[in-house]
C-alpha cells in the first residue's frame, strides 16, 4: 500500500481509497476460465468503506481444525503409553 486518501473533497468521508501494488499476478477464477486481472507490479486503486472489515472466519476454522488434530494426537499418544504399563 503506497497511498491512501479520504473520498475526494465532496465531503462524504465514509470510505478510504489506497494503491495496491501485488507481488504476483492476479487472476479472476471461474469454473471455466481464468483472466488476467493485474499484473504483477502494476499498481491499482482501491476503495474500502471505513466501517468495512475483513472476515477471518476461515483463520478461525483452520486453528481450530490444527487444535483437534494436536488433540487427537495427544490423546492416541496417551492412550498407547497407558496400554504400554498394562
Amino acid at each position: 500500500m503506497s497511498t491512501a486518501r479520504g473520498n475526494g473533497g465532496n465531503g462524504n468521508n465514509n470510505s478510504i481509497e489506497f494503491i495496491v501494488k501485488p507481488t504476483e499476478d492476479l487472476y479472476l477464477e471461474g469454473s471455466r476460465k481464468s483472466l488476467l486481472r493485474v499484473t504483477e507490479g502494476q499498481e491499482y486503486p482501491c476503495q474500502m468503506q471505513k466501517d468495512q472489515s475483513f472476515r477471518y472466519y476461515n483463520i478461525i476454522y483452520i486453528i481450530i481444525f490444527i487444535y483437534l488434530i494436536i488433540i487427537y494426537f495427544y490423546l492416541f499418544t496417551l492412550k498407547l503409553f497407558i496400554s504400554s504399563l498394562c
